[in-house]
This record gives C-alpha cells, sequence and structure tokens, in this order.
C-alpha cells in the first residue's frame, strides 16, 4: 500500500527503503521507533525510511504502529514462501528495546 508523505511516495512497512515490505525491515522499524527523531534514526540507518515506519500516518512511528507492522509483514509473508515468522522476531526486539529503555532511566 503507497500513500502519500508530502512530496514523496512512501510504501509502508518499508523501513530499510529496499521496496519491499519483508523481515529485513525489522530492525531499521525497531530503531524508528526508539529513535528521538527522524534525524537520529538515519545516524543508524543512513540510507532507511523513517516515514515508512509511521504505518498509521500519524506524524511519527511510535507504539501504535506496532500492530499494523505485523499486520504487513505477515500479508507480505503469505505471498512469499519460507519466511520465517516475524512474530518472534519483533517480540524479542520489542524485549531488547524495553530493556535499553530501562537501563537509560537509571
Amino acid at each position: 500500500t503507497l500513500s502519500v508523505i508530502p512530496e514523496l511516495a512512501v510504501l509502508k512497512g518499508d523501513v530499510d527503503d529496499d521496496g519491499s515490505v519483508n523481515n529485513l525491515d525489522i530492525i531499521s522499524f525497531i530503531a524508528a521507533l526508539s529513535a528521538a527523531d527522524e534525524a537520529a534514526f538515519l545516524t543508524q540507518f543512513p540510507e532507511g525510511n523513517y516515514a515508512g515506519a509511521d504505518i498509521d500516518m500519524s506524524g511519527s512511528p511510535d507504539n501504535l504502529d506496532i500492530t499494523p507492522f505485523i499486520a504487513l509483514l505477515t500479508a507480505a509473508g503469505s505471498n512469499a514462501t519460507a519466511v520465517p515468522e516475524p512474530g518472534s522476531l519483533v517480540c524479542i526486539a520489542l524485549a531488547l528495546m524495553m530493556g535499553r529503555r530501562r537501563l537509560m532511566r537509571r
């Protein structure tokens, strides 16, 4: 699904900006969620697409984008063969992200 961001066509969920939504987008999606802003995200993923992580089109990636992102990965996986289940990878990544936040608060 293409959605239009001011003057740019963005493929929702394609956070690594390779033209498709797949398991390769998970790490960059998590980075977009944990980044303070687009500039911080782009320091980690200079070729990434921060707007691609804003699945619900709220203006920036946040926790409300997680469920729709998983749905996009699941839909993309049903069109391919032998794709690892993205749900478990996302759960592991989210647990790591929560642990990182707790360490930062100390």
